[in-house]
C-alpha cells in the first residue's frame, strides 16, 4: 500500500498557488497510486480536465460505436455512418493528441472512501470519520490498458465499417 500524496492548502507567501501546482505536477510525475489536492480551485480545475478527458474518451467510443452499428444495419445510409465515424476519428485524434500525453489520463477522482486502497492510518490524516469531504479532490491511480485499446479498436472498426460500406455503394453506383 502506497502512502498518499497530500497538496495541502497552506499559504506561505504570494506563490501559494504556483507551490500547489508544482506540489500536484510532481505527484502527477512521480505516478503516486494516491493524491489528495486539498486546494478548492486547484481540485475543481484537476477535476474539471479529468471529467472532459473521460468526456471526450467516452463521446468517441459511442460515436464509433454507433457508426459501427448503423454502418451494420443501414450501409445504404452513408450519411448516419460516416457522420457519427468521422466524430470518432475526430475525438480519438483529440485525445490522443491533448490527453493521452497529460499525466493525469490514469487519475480518475474517487469519492468514496470505502473504494481507496491504502493504509487506513491516512484516513485520520484527511478527516475525522474517514470521509471525503467535499472541498477536497481525491485523485486515484487506475490502470487504463483495457479502456484505451477499446477506444482505438471502436475507432478503427468504424472507419473500417465506414471505407468498406462506401466502397460497396460506390460499385454498385
Amino acid at each position: 500500500m502506497s502512502s498518499p500524496v497530500f497538496v495541502r492548502e497552506v499559504y506561505n507567501g504570494e506563490n501559494a498557488l504556483e507551490i500547489f501546482e508544482d506540489t500536484l505536477e510532481r505527484a502527477l510525475d512521480e505516478q503516486h497510486e494516491l493524491i489528495v489536492i486539498e486546494p478548492a480551485q486547484l481540485g475543481k480545475q484537476t477535476e474539471n480536465w479529468i471529467a472532459f478527458g473521460n468526456c471526450i474518451q467516452n463521446t468517441s467510443i459511442l460515436t464509433g460505436f454507433g457508426s459501427v452499428v448503423a454502418g451494420a444495419l443501414l450501409p445504404e445510409k452513408p450519411l448516419s455512418y460516416v457522420t457519427l465515424g468521422t466524430i470518432s476519428v475526430f475525438l480519438t485524434a483529440l485525445y490522443g493528441v491533448s490527453w493521452l500525453t497529460d499525466p493525469c489520463v490514469a487519475y480518475q477522482v474517487e469519492r468514496n472512501w470505502g473504494r481507496v486502497q491504502c493504509d487506513p492510518k491516512y484516513f485520520r490524516l484527511f478527516s475525522d470519520n474517514g470521509q471525503n469531504s467535499s472541498a477536497s479532490v481525491v485523485l486515484v491511480r487506475r490502470k487504463r490498458k483495457l479502456s484505451c485499446f477499446l477506444h482505438a479498436s471502436v475507432s478503427i472498426c468504424a472507419v473500417c465499417v465506414c471505407a468498406w460500406n462506401l466502397i460497396k455503394l460506390r460499385r454498385v453506383a
